[in-house]
């Protein structure tokens, strides 16, 4: 008997966990192993003899190797051989990992919850629940992953199958799909066994066996298979497959459904993720005769991590992943046939998504074109070594942790992936920032007293980022005064001679650019503050109610205290409806209180809100007492009947002004869903409005009236955008009387053509 040479422990890959010894394992095994190299005519005896004291281990030594033994057989001369230790009974098989709900059952045992690195014995049972994915490694390094709704039976690896005589496969498929491969081409294959006839022996990286009832199909991506049943058995190469039923022979090999192919848009690259989160789209062409998609989302190019698998209609041909945390992701799309074939994949497209923190509110539109941010805000970016920046069209550099918008203003960012090559461009949009301001003497006398109002600051600090200062010019007076803010406002009080001339007042930030400026008349006398005028009336006292249930009525921040009765009809593409509502202010000087109750719909052809609405209004005037008036405005919308939307709250604002007999009012809106109740008649979750329109005064008691009324609707599908232009008139004083009429290029929101005739009566 020759003696082989003993070396040092190697180390190779990784696979799990290594299990407790008295000494560590060997990196990349689940024991300490050693090299052997082959001596001229030696065989598996004399190996299992020097090495373990006895001949009857010869599993072991095929335990790692890709050759089987035979007795009294010559190993090859100088082959290099992997081999325990020494003699050791592991499990044939390990749970590497589990998402979300898998569960394992020993034999004669109950089911119970697996867990990530829980060995598995011969005859051991696995299970995939919904969604759920389960990655199974031999000792022998073979792979199988089991699909959801899937059962195997460990039956052990090859080696220990020609020992115990048991099914020569590693598992046996019941229902379900299982993905089956080597951790690369070459040696021996890797065996599935199937429930009712049936064998597939897959000596490729890449094969799947899928088991629906009583058939079975086999796709090949990589290297080759040898499909068996009935005694029957036929070699399916890369990138074919084929497919058996019980007690019938597998069908000639046949090409797989080819890949489907990105849409030119689909680039893939970098993607901005806000506050760490970011949504991806990809989009794919249609395979002819594919009856579904299969699409896979994962942080690996290989798809060995999967983060979400779904099968799609045929008619589905994108994916979106929503509100996903920074980070690599891959994305890739087969086809399924109508013979459940899975096709061949796409060639994987990456997306980076790069963490980004701005000051200050900011967004990005969902076609990632354009980027609102604040002219004043610092942009933080995760580190990446992956992703490349270019700014205003500059040579490439890394990723910098911050970046100062207000140094240099770039109108452009330019963001590269290294890997893909791919490049995003985002055009930077700032938002205004402006200072109001307003000045009058002091009650003290000698005094000027300025206030100045900063818009458009949410989320920036001022002081140092903006670092804002008053800058106040006349004949003889030239000085600056930094300004102090709480909040928004900031108050100067100014020694000044008295009288004085024209003065001119700026607020300037940290560049010198200024944000707002004012003109002060010469005065001889100090001027008393400016009284603040009787509220503007604005609008009309009846606006129309389009009949759907996103509609936001047209509302004066200015109201009189009254009460309307009115109705309403519209024509739409497939019949006619009505509903009357009421309606009542109560005014408070500044503050108004209103409420508007709703029938149900009359007829089954429109849909108008029937909740009973709740509100508040508060009028803010103008500092100098002018034409102008605005103020907010919030309301709950409450279901009045089984048939009504669920409760809803909303926030709105609206700006106005009087000049003469001509009149505008703008309002704008945000509405939520409160609750989400499917017994109750649908509602946007979310909603945005803009409401504009014009008055104009014939006579004090005549006024004609126009608006146009815009929506933009969020359901369940893709945000809606609905939109109407409504006219009418409104006559009388403290009893009037109102008509109107309205147009929609959608039926959905009202109808083609509405009108509506209210009377009521009110303050005057």
């Amino acid at each position: 008997m020759k003696r082989g040479s003993l070396l040092a422990p190697i180390v190779l890959l990784m696979l799990r966990a290594p299990v407790s010894h008295a000494e560590p394992a060997t990196p990349g095994y689940p024991e300490r192993v050693l090299q052997w190299t082959v001596q001229e005519a030696e065989t598996c005896e004399d190996i299992s003899t020097a090495l373990y004291g006895s001949p009857t281990h010869v599993d072991l030594v095929e335990r790692y190797n890709a050759f089987r033994c035979a007795a009294g057989k010559p190993l090859p001369k100088g082959a290099t051989l992997v081999l325990p230790e020494k003699v050791t009974a592991l499990a044939p098989a390990s749970l590497r990992s589990v998402a979300p709900a898998v569960r394992a059952r020993p034999a004669g045992g109950t089911w119970e919850p697996a867990t990530a690195g829980m060995p598995l014995h011969r005859n051991d049972n696995v299970n995939t629940l919904a969604h759920a994915r389960a990655d199974i490694r031999f000792i022998d390094r073979t792979r199988v992953v089991l699909a959801e709704h899937t059962l195997v039976v460990i039956y052990g690896t090859a080696a220990e199958t020609r020992v115990s005589r048991t099914a020569p496969s590693a598992v046996q498929l019941d229902e379900g799909e299982v993905e089956a491969g080597l951790a690369a081409l070459g040696g021996r294959p890797v065996s599935v066994g199937v429930r009712g006839g049936g064998q597939v022996d897959a000596q490729s990286t890449d094969t799947v066996v899928r088991k629906k009832a009583k058939r079975a199909t086999v796709s090949v991506y990589d290297g080759k298979a040898a499909v068996k049943s009935t005694g029957a058995t036929v070699e399916v190469p890369a990138r074919y497959g084929s497919s058996f039923e019980e007690a019938k022979p597998p069908t000639p090999p046949r090409p797989l459904p080819p890949a489907p192919a990105w849409t030119p848009d689909t680039t893939g690259g970098v993607v901005i993720a806000l506050q760490g989160k970011a949504s991806l789209h990809a989009a794919w062409q249609a395979v002819d005769d594919a009856a579904a998609y299969r699409v896979e989302l994962a942080g690996d190019p290989e798809f060995h991590e999967l983060i979400d698998r779904e099968e799609v209609p045929a008619t589905v041909h994108d994916f979106r992943g929503e509100n996903l945390p920074a980070g690599v992701y891959y994305v890739r799309v087969r086809a399924i046939d109508r013979e459940d074939f899975i096709g061949l994949t796409t060639a994987p497209l990456s997306f980076v998504l790069l963490g980004a923190r701005p000051d200050g509110a900011a967004a990005v539109p969902p076609d990632g074109a354009v980027w609102h941010v604040n002219p004043y805000a610092t942009l933080t970016f995760d580190p990446r070594r992956d992703v490349e920046l270019s700014v205003d069209r500059a040579p490439w550099g890394p990723v910098p942790g911050t970046l100062d918008l207000a140094a240099a203003r770039p109108a452009h960012l330019s963001f590269r992936d290294k890997a893909s090559g791919r490049e995003r461009v985002y055009d930077l949009q700032y938002e205004p920032v402006q200072a109001d301001l307003s000045a009058h003497d002091s009650p003290q006398g000698g005094r000027l007293k300025i206030t100045v109002r900063l818009m458009g600051t949410e989320g920036i600090d001022v002081a140092s980022r903006v670092a804002p200062r008053l800058k106040l010019t006349g004949e003889v007076l030239a000085r600056e005064w930094p300004l102090a803010f709480e909040g928004t406002t900031a108050t100067a009080l100014i020694a000044i001679p008295e009288p004085h001339g024209e003065l001119s007042a700026h607020v300037l930030d940290r560049r010198g650019i200024a944000l707002g400026s004012l003109t002060i008349p010469a005065s001889a006398a100090p001027v008393p503050p400016p009284q603040r005028n009787e509220p503007v009336l604005v609008g009309v006292t009846a606006p129309f109610v389009p009949l759907f249930t996103g509609a936001a009525p047209w509302w004066t921040p200015s109201p009189r205290s009254g009460g309307v009765l009115a109705g309403g009809a519209a024509v739409t593409s497939v019949g006619t409806g009505a509903q009357v509502h009421a309606s009542g202010v109560a005014s408070f000087g500044r503050v108004a209180a209103d409420v508007r109750l709703a029938s149900e719909a009359m007829g089954e052809d429109v849909h108008p809100d029937s909740a009973g609405w709740l509100g508040a209004r508060l009028d803010l005037g103008t500092p100098d007492g002018g034409h102008l008036t605005w103020g907010p405005a919030l309301g709950v919308g409450l279901p009045m009947s089984r048939g009504s939307p669920p409760a809803r709250a909303e926030l709105g604002l609206a700006i106005g002004a009087l000049h003469h007999r001509i009149g505008w009012l703008v309002n704008m809106g945000a509405r939520a869903r409160l609750e989400s109740n499917p017994a109750r008649a649908t509602a946007p979750s979310s909603q945005l409005s803009l409401v504009g329109g014009v008055t104009y005064d014939i006579q004090p008691s005549l006024r004609l009236w126009s608006c146009l009324d815009s929506y933009l609707l969020n359901g369940d599908a893709d945000p809606l955008l609905r939109a109407g232009l409504a006219g009418g008139v409104e006559i009388g004083r403290a009893w009037f009387g109102s008509a109107g009429l309205r147009a929609s290029p959608q039926d959905d929101a009202g109808g083609w053509i509405s009108m509506q005739l209210a009377a009521g009566a009110r303050a005057w």
